[in-house]
């Protein structure tokens, strides 16, 4: 008796199921505290609503400064889906972002996450030929729609 084809068809069953979010792929506590929060009537005019935007900076022992930043973004209209976006402004010299993750929440499916392979590093002046400022960015416009929320955190 052979048992090639209950394989088969277990391959078959679990390559057809949707990927699993991994731990970290979740959206953290705030921010679905956030999502969940009521949201005031904006009118027409408003495009997309910044929920939240905090920053912390915290000084080591060293004397060198480590900051975090986290923030949402609710896209209220077609026209504010370009706001789903972070970015974080640095100098080659003096620092670097060690971390960068977001989330794009959309009502009724799960979050997506975006991290490390998502991330763009650029010149904050393109054109300059020596400048060390420099911007690491997570864009998510392209994948948002009315209604959804794009939540971000940096360090």
């Amino acid at each position: 008796m052979k048992t090639v084809a209950p394989c088969a068809a277990l391959v078959l069953l679990v390559s057809s199921l949707p990927p699993l979010a991994l731990a970290g792929d979740a959206p953290p506590p705030w921010l679905t505290a956030v999502i969940a929060a009521p949201l005031p009537d904006y009118g027409d005019r408003v495009h997309a609503a910044e929920l939240l935007r905090e920053r912390v900076v915290r000084v080591e022992p060293d004397g060198h400064m480590v900051v975090t930043e986290r923030g949402a973004i609710r896209v209220l209209a077609q026209e504010g889906r370009s706001s789903a976006a972070c970015q974080a402004v640095y100098s080659v010299a003096s620092g670097k972002v060690t971390s960068m993750r977001a989330w794009l929440a959309t009502p009724g499916k799960e979050p997506r996450a975006y991290g490390k392979k998502e991330a763009m590093d650029s010149q904050l002046a393109p054109g300059d030929v020596y400048n060390e400022s420099r911007v690491r960015s997570i864009r998510a416009g392209d994948d948002a729609s009315p209604g959804d929320t794009f939540g971000y955190e940096w360090t």
